[in-house]
């Protein structure tokens, strides 16, 4: 990730996010570490308008939200 945001590389930047997250809620088992990298990866992708990664991030943090029995933030993610 550090070698990515040196040379301003965005969709690998986001791609990082995205499996960092992904670590983070799945095997550390840590939601809301990983909703911090979904919300970061969200927000570089909006701003790079990489749609497809501002899917994959809503997606994911619809998920982890869900798991973390917050519904109604769930639910915004999924509209």
């Amino acid at each position: 990730l550090k070698h990515y945001e040196k040379i301003n590389d965005s969709r690998r930047i986001v791609i990082a996010l995205n499996n960092i997250g992904a670590t983070y809620g799945d095997y550390y088992q840590n939601k809301q570490m990983a909703v911090d990298y979904f919300l970061r990866m969200k927000y570089i992708a909006e701003k790079n308008n990489i749609i497809s990664s501002v899917a994959m991030a809503l997606v994911n943090l619809g998920e982890a939200y869900f798991n973390m029995l917050e519904y109604e933030a769930a639910m915004e993610c999924y509209k």
